[in-house]
């Protein structure tokens, strides 16, 4: 609970809002926001490469993701810090094959000849909405997470695994060794993280 109370304190809401600000001054568990500060900032000087992780992974902290990169294979990074998917072209593929999509796009098209950039847009938008819910966990939009196509005769889906579509695989043994490298420094930053709440929950 007290990384996803991290994570609420460091929204830019609720930096940027000082009524937000002043509703997580504690979380539900009694963790204080200067304690969970006090517990980021020890964390970070016992184990500096997991809280770059955790700051990347969690906060959105675009300062430690470059830090990262700099350091370890940058698709390493990226899988660490949950960045390493294909939304364009889980797109692609849904204005391509899905029939809402396909029939929506070619809408938006010529919308967009006929000048209505505004509708156009509108379209475009709500066809990002459908993709994000009909392909969510990954679901292949050209076979509808069956696996299969059936025309011209059945026949595995080329775009998908079984129906799915996961993140690209980290190809090399350096990549993985890194990852393997980066999930274990964060492991060790969140064990000192909540160490030290739980040290100053008892003090």
């Amino acid at each position: 609970m007290s990384i996803e109370f991290l994570i609420k304190i460091h929204a830019p809401k609720a930096v940027s809002a000082e009524a937000d600000s002043q509703r997580l001054t504690k979380s539900c568990d009694g963790i204080g926001r200067d304690e969970a500060l006090a517990a980021l900032a020890h964390a970070e000087r016992a184990h500096p490469i997991g809280v770059a992780v955790l700051r990347a992974r969690h906060l959105g902290d675009m300062i430690a993701l470059r830090k990262l990169i700099a350091a370890y294979p940058p698709r390493a990074v990226l899988s660490m810090a949950g960045m390493l998917c294909e939304p364009e072209r889980m797109l692609r593929l849904y204005k391509r094959h899905h029939p809402y999509g396909r029939r929506e796009a070619k809408r938006a098209r010529e919308l967009e000849l006929q000048g209505d950039h505004d509708n156009a847009a509108r379209v475009r938008a709500l066809i990002e909405m459908r993709c994000q819910r009909d392909t969510e966990g990954g679901r292949c939009p050209a076979c509808s997470g069956t696996g299969e196509l059936t025309k011209p005769k059945p026949h595995a889906c080329p775009n998908c695994h079984s129906g799915y579509i996961a993140s690209p695989e980290l190809l090399t043994t350096a990549e993985r060794q890194a990852e393997q490298e980066l999930q274990h420094c964060y492991g060790d930053a969140v064990k000192e993280y909540h160490r030290y709440l739980d040290m100053a929950k008892a003090a």
